[in-house]
C-alpha cells in the first residue's frame, strides 16, 4: 500500500490485494474512503503483476505509480496528477528492472538523476530471508537505470546498497527504511 496527498487535500491509498490478498478493514465510524476503482489491474495470464505500488511526484508536477515483482519485474505507468486514476487507461506500461526475485520498488530523484530502489530475494522467513536491496540511476524517469558498473537493470544489473544481514534488519524493505 502507499497513499499520496492530492491538490484539494485528497488523499489517495493505492492498494494491492493478491491472491494472498488481504483487505482494508477499520473500526472507527469517521473514517470513510470510497473506490474510486482501478488504477492497473493484472490477472492470472498477464506478463507482469501489480503489486508493491508506489508513488512517485516528478520536480516537473507528473506523478508515476511503479509497481510490479517476479513475473516480469518492475514497470512504470504515469498518473494524472489532478485525479491520481493512469494518465489514459491505455497509457504506456515502462519496464524499469528485472530480476527473477524483485519486488518492492521505490523512485526518488536527487539532483539531475532518478533513482529506482528495488528488493531482491525472499521476505518473511526469518534467518533464512535474503532480502536485499539495489539501486540503480537514470537521467529520466523511464528509465534505462544503470548500476555503478553501467549494467541496465532490466539485465538484472542494480548495485547493492543494503545486504542481507542475519541482525534486526534481516529483511530490509526500502519503503521501510
Amino acid at each position: 500500500m502507499d497513499a499520496y496527498r492530492l491538490a484539494g487535500n485528497i488523499t489517495v491509498d493505492y492498494l494491492s490485494i493478491s491472491s494472498h490478498g488481504s483487505s482494508l478493514v477499520t473500526n472507527d465510524p469517521a473514517y470513510h474512503w470510497t473506490d474510486q476503482g482501478f488504477v492497473v489491474r493484472t490477472q492470472e495470464g498477464d506478463g507482469y503483476n501489480a503489486i508493491d505500488p508506489a508513488v512517485f511526484h516528478d520536480s516537473d508536477g507528473s506523478l508515476w505509480l511503479t509497481f510490479g515483482s517476479y513475473w516480469t519485474g518492475i514497470k512504470l505507468i504515469q498518473l494524472d496528477p489532478r485525479t491520481g486514476k493512469r494518465s489514459a487507461p491505455d497509457s504506456k506500461v515502462f519496464s524499469l528492472a528485472y530480476n527473477d526475485s524483485i519486488e518492492a520498488s521505490y523512485l526518488c530523484k536527487h539532483d539531475d538523476y532518478y533513482y529506482l530502489f528495488v528488493n531482491w530475494g525472499s521476505c518473511c522467513q526469518g534467518t533464512n530471508s535474503s532480502y536485499n536491496i539495489r539501486i540503480g540511476r537514470s537521467k529520466t524517469v523511464t528509465g534505462p537505470y544503470l548500476d555503478k558498473a553501467g549494467l541496465d537493470m532490466l539485465q538484472a544489473g542494480g548495485s547493492e546498497f543494503l545486504p542481507t544481514t542475519n541482525g534486526r534488519c534481516s529483511d530490509p524493505d526500502m519503503r521501510e527504511l
